[in-house]
């Protein structure tokens, strides 16, 4: 597993060997910190060549959702179109079963025009949000490609869950938010796009971004990063241009997966 470290304004940031702590209360996994997992997606975003203010915050936002684990999953876990390999939820039933709702009210809001003619079943969209970043599986294919209806329709829904496909989503996602008027109402910060992953129309309220944080402050602290990271300025995320990351799908056997 690679370890590269985390830069941001020249200083290395040591990934962190997390043995012990808190259980975490947030995200899919409700596990320990993991560790191996961190450096995985590190070594994702280094290969991705992202800027070191960007890594940490995936970091974070990876941290809050799945405690740097990409084999969970927040849905049913008897759900027929669960990614097999996902290790069982161990949150309430009643969050399991609204984040499967929701993720078929992004599929059913979106089949007409993305998934008319998707070779994948309507269950694959359904079963609920994973991977690091807890997307949901629809809304993940959307903003991650921003192509073609019918390119967007052969792409995996599991993809979410799969490292390198579910960070090109992530990517995705977070450049969507950054054109919403609440986030410029939030100050652009990057403690707005946090609240943005989970509430998009929230991003501007003070309020809703007091709520994250603790959340953020923890995953800062395990990097070694100043709590004051949250409250600077977005920069520019570049990346998707250099074609970094259009050159790992192309490598990697897990964006178009064979249809079940």
């Amino acid at each position: 597993m690679f370890g590269p470290a985390l830069i941001v304004g020249g200083a290395a940031l040591a990934l962190v060997a997390l043995a012990g702590g808190g259980q975490g209360s947030g995200g899919a996994a409700g596990e320990w910190p993991d560790a191996a997992g961190l450096d995985e997606l590190a070594a994702v975003m280094d290969a991705a060549h992202v800027p070191g203010d960007w890594q940490v915050f995936f970091a974070v936002i990876a941290y809050r959702e799945s405690k740097w684990h990409s084999d969970v999953g927040l849905g049913p876990n008897n759900a027929p179109g669960r990614p097999p390999w996902l290790r069982d939820s161990k949150a309430p039933v009643r969050l399991r079963e609204a984040e499967a709702a929701a993720a078929c009210r992004g599929y059913e809001r979106n089949r007409a025009k993305y998934f008319a003619n998707a070779p994948w079943s309507a269950a694959r969209y359904c079963w609920g949000s994973g991977g690091f970043f807890g997307l949901l599986p629809a809304f993940g294919v959307i903003s991650g490609f921003r192509a073609t209806p019918e390119l967007i329709a052969q792409i995996d829904p599991w993809g979410v869950a799969d490292p390198v496909v579910g960070f090109v989503m992530a990517v995705g996602f977070a450049r969507g938010l950054m054109g919403w008027k609440q986030f410029r109402a939030g100050g652009s910060t990057w403690l707005a796009l946090a609240t943005g992953w989970g509430e998009p129309g929230k991003m501007g309220d003070r309020a809703a971004q007091d709520k994250r944080r603790k959340k953020f402050a923890e995953a800062l602290d395990l990097l070694g990063v100043p709590r004051s990271f949250m409250d600077r300025q977005v920069s520019p995320l570049e990346i998707l241009r250099a074609g970094h990351l259009l050159q790992m799908l192309e490598q990697s056997d897990q964006l178009i997966l064979e249809a079940a």
